[in-house]
């Protein structure tokens, strides 16, 4: 009986050494285990803050698309007026070489009506004297 007893004393030792290192394996697993899911939750957190950056840049690019459009509608409508009025000029000016070429027509009209005025007395004069 002593022998028995021995040897479930051994076998006892025997397992609980076994289970001392299983139990330190599994320790030794939980702490890596811990480990990589911290490092995770750092990497997470710095992809989130990284997303923040990213979105608060794409709004802040969006709103300067934005931005540049109503730039680029108001100086097509600039543009669209400035045309407008360079139109209404070029219309004037034709307008106003038109008039100018009536005046000056106008004008050899009259001298040329002065001189056959002028041409008409003297031949009276020359009549009457």
């Amino acid at each position: 009986r002593d022998r028995a007893t021995q040897e479930a004393a051994a076998a006892a030792e025997t397992h609980k050494a076994a289970f001392e290192k299983a139990e330190a394996r599994a320790d030794a697993e939980r702490e890596r285990l811990e480990k990589t899911l911290e490092a995770a939750r750092a990497r997470t957190a710095a992809l989130s803050d990284e997303r923040d950056a990213l979105d608060t840049a794409k709004r802040g690019l969006e709103d300067d698309v934005a931005a540049a459009a109503r730039d680029k509608r108001d100086l097509d409508a600039k543009l669209d007026s400035a045309a407008e009025r360079e139109r209404a000029l070029e219309e004037r000016l034709v307008a106003a070489r038109d008039d100018a070429a009536n005046a000056l027509s106008r004008a050899g009209d009259a001298e040329a009506s002065l001189e056959a005025t002028r041409r008409e007395l003297r031949s009276e004069r020359e009549l009457g004297a």
